[in-house]
């Protein structure tokens, strides 16, 4: 028999699609992996614009002051 923590690491979820909605079990540590890899391409989406933009801005002869 699988402990309490092995029990909390698998869930069903409900998912509502356009075909109608159905039940489906998810692994949450794929789950928070997948978040995690999501807001790493977000993070490095926001730095590179940040950066076209300051290399825009000192283009413009402008000093950004910007702080991170």
């Amino acid at each position: 028999m699988p402990n309490w923590s092995q029990k909390m690491k698998k869930r069903t979820v409900l998912v509502k699609s356009s075909f109608g909605n159905y039940l489906k079990g998810i692994n949450l540590d794929d789950a928070k992996q997948n978040y995690k890899e999501e807001m790493q391409e977000v993070l490095l989406e926001l730095k590179v614009k940040t950066s076209m933009l300051l290399k825009k801005l000192r283009k413009e002869n402008k000093k950004p002051k910007v702080e991170f």
